[in-house]
């Protein structure tokens, strides 16, 4: 599965995302903010573990969220 299509599918886990033709529109996980991503690329979203690998956190659907890059990065 392609960085990509496992964006969209935690999207389409996600009840805040809706596909507007190509383009994924929900809310970051962490800031609540509005986020936007290209199902194509993937463009414009990072992939967020709820719960670290380190911790014990899987790749499990429940366990990712999409988050903007600087929330992902600045915590």
């Amino acid at each position: 599965m392609s960085s990509a299509e496992k964006l969209s599918h935690v999207a389409r886990s996600d009840s805040t995302f809706t596909l507007d033709g190509h383009i994924w529109r929900g809310k970051c996980l962490i800031c609540n903010g509005p986020l936007a991503f290209d199902a194509r690329t993937g463009e414009g979203v990072t992939l967020e573990h709820i719960r670290a690998r380190t911790r014990g956190g899987t790749d499990d659907l429940h366990n990712l969220g999409l988050v903007h890059a600087r929330c992902n990065w600045g915590k």
